[in-house]
């Protein structure tokens, strides 16, 4: 605690927040899907969920180079306030008078649209707030509070979600209010001033931006290796899951039969609450190591237990390879956190944030072609081209980290 307090206010504020504000999120956007599907078909719901995806990245482009021209108070600003107006419609869609499945869609895509356009002047005020020496305890400490929000979200999803959405959504919605006012009134521009962008704030200067962005091979190398990255960390939400419905034996476990499902579920709540225990203590332990042995550590022992949950069918061996891929993700969150905001020009921070979102959409289609090439290979070509990619993803990290000439 002692830690946290002595970081700027803008930092405690802007977590304290977030944490609120992931909370009511996490018990409300995952069942996002569910509710479409009663109205608009399985079909239907998958495009209007792609088209919010699609207009989030080139939202998160646009908001990083305007982090970069404007300045992060005036993009976060912005950011927060159509956030706000997207879950005001989203209550109003949903009201105990009448529910509008086209204006709910409407408030999320704005929502949506608006928190990926605000999100790089976010990472780029971090980036403007901290230094080497506090910069690993904030991302420490803030995928330490995502995970306690996120638990807690689907505990209040649980009980309020089904006979209480309207309430959810009048929550998040005070939320939005609470933290656009904050931002707006309590928050300063971080952006140093003696930096220097070329750039005005028009569509055309943003592709020229972004020109500049593509033409640092050093990043573009980081940038493959974080999207090959990405795409280790969704066989999750990928072919994970369908190993467990397959493959897994189903057995007695305290009075209860495990299937498949129960075992995904029984895997994400032992990392949540490993994360929620020990993250602190594993940071402890590991802050003084150098960035590139403490993220090579921890993305090894990552890929290792992912790998060996795709190879194991009961549930003892697969809870162990569940510790130790939790404790490696652990151990690399922070110094990958760290290493992403020292690969960055400074004097671009909210583009470059920007241009790194493209792994996230990217990750996904790569982990859902892998879980496509099952069908044709079986388990034996997925962790094939498993073992390639997490081994190349460092490869590339740790070879564009060194580019950089910095001591790591």
């Amino acid at each position: 605690m002692k830690e946290f307090f002595a970081l700027p206010k803008q930092i405690q504020m802007r977590e304290g927040l977030k944490f609120f504000s992931i909370m009511l999120g996490a018990a409300v956007f995952p069942y996002m899907a569910i509710y479409f599907v009663q109205y608009f078909g399985a079909f239907w719901t998958g495009m209007l969920l792609m088209i919010t995806q699609v207009a989030g990245f080139f939202a998160s482009l646009y908001g990083g180079h305007l982090a970069d021209s404007w300045g992060r108070k005036k993009v976060s600003d912005l950011g927060n306030f159509g956030v706000l107006i997207g879950y005001i419609l989203m209550t109003m869609a949903n009201s105990p008078i009448q529910t509008m499945p086209m204006l709910t869609y409407l408030g999320l895509l704005i929502a949506e649209v608006m928190s990926n356009f605000f999100q790089p002047a976010f990472d780029a005020m971090i980036i403007d707030l901290t230094d080497m020496t506090n910069r690993r305890f904030v991302y420490t400490m803030s995928y330490w509070l995502i995970n306690i929000s996120v638990m807690l979200g689907a505990g209040i999803a649980g009980v309020f979600y089904d006979h209480h959405f309207f309430q959810l959504l009048v929550g998040m919605s005070l939320i939005a209010l609470v933290t656009f006012l904050i931002m707006y009134f309590k928050f300063g521009e971080t952006k140093p001033k003696h930096l220097k962008f070329q750039h005005g704030a028009g569509i055309l200067s943003t592709f020229k931006n972004y020109g500049q962005v593509l033409e640092d091979r050093t990043f573009l190398l980081y940038t493959l290796g974080m999207l090959l990255s990405s795409a280790v960390w969704k066989q999750l939400d990928n072919y994970i899951p369908v190993h467990f419905k397959e493959h897994f034996m189903k057995v007695p476990f305290f009075g209860q039969e495990l299937t498949g499902a129960k075992m995904l579920s029984l895997a994400i709540l032992v990392n949540t609450v490993m994360i929620v225990l020990l993250m602190t203590t594993v940071n402890r332990w590991t802050k003084k190591m150098k960035l590139i042995p403490q993220y090579l550590l921890g993305a090894g022992l990552f890929s290792t237990g992912l790998f060996f949950t795709m190879v194991f069918d009961s549930v003892w061996p697969i809870l162990i390879m569940v510790f130790l891929y939790t404790i490696g993700e652990m151990i690399m969150i922070p110094a990958g956190q760290v290493l992403r905001a020292e690969m960055m020009d400074e004097d671009k921070v909210g583009s470059y944030s920007g241009f790194l979102s493209m792994t996230n959409p990217l990750g996904t289609i790569l982990a859902s072609f892998m879980l496509s090439l099952s069908y044709f290979t079986g388990k034996s070509g997925v962790l094939t081209l498993f073992v390639l990619i997490a081994a190349s993803s460092m490869i590339l990290i740790v070879k564009s980290a060194h580019s950089r000439k910095k001591v790591f």
